[in-house]
C-alpha cells in the first residue's frame, strides 16, 4: 500500500482518536450514572504505578464511605480503571484530594489519573523531576 493510499485510513483513524479521549473504562455505576470517583492506571510499556494501585485499594478498603464498586481491566500490562462510590455526593471531592496526597506528583511508572464526575481531573507523571 502506498503512502497516498494509506492516506484516508490514517485520517479517519486520527479524527476518531478524540471522540475517544476522556472515555474511560469502567467509569459508570452498574444503574448507568457516573462514578463519583474514578481511577484509572495507565502504562508505557513497564506496567501500572503498584504503589498507587495498592495505596488506593487501602484507602478504599479502610474509608467507612468508600467502596470500590467495579474494577475494570482493560490493558495488557495490568492496566485498569477503578469505580470509587462515596457515601453522599460531596463525599467525592474529600476522596479525590486524599487520593491525590497520597499518590504523590511524580509516578513510579505508568500514569495513574483521578477524575470525578463534577468535573475534576488531575494524573501523576512519571516524567516530573523530583527537587
Amino acid at each position: 500500500m502506498t503512502l497516498l493510499a494509506a492516506a484516508p485510513i490514517v485520517l479517519a483513524t486520527l479524527i476518531a482518536l478524540p471522540a475517544q479521549a476522556g472515555v474511560a473504562p469502567g467509569d459508570t455505576l452498574p444503574n448507568g450514572r457516573p462514578c463519583p470517583v474514578v481511577v484509572s492506571f495507565g502504562s508505557y510499556a513497564m506496567g501500572i504505578d503498584q504503589a498507587a494501585y495498592k495505596t488506593v485499594k487501602a484507602y478504599a478498603a479502610r474509608h467507612p464511605r468508600v467502596r470500590v464498586v467495579k474494577e475494570t481491566p482493560w490493558g495488557r500490562e495490568g492496566e485498569r480503571t477503578l469505580c470509587l462510590s462515596t457515601a453522599k455526593a460531596r463525599d467525592a471531592n474529600r476522596v479525590f484530594d486524599d487520593l491525590r496526597a497520597a499518590i504523590g506528583a511524580r509516578a513510579r511508572t505508568g500514569p495513574t489519573t483521578i477524575t470525578t464526575s463534577r468535573g475534576r481531573a488531575w494524573t501523576s507523571n512519571p516524567h516530573r523531576r523530583r527537587y
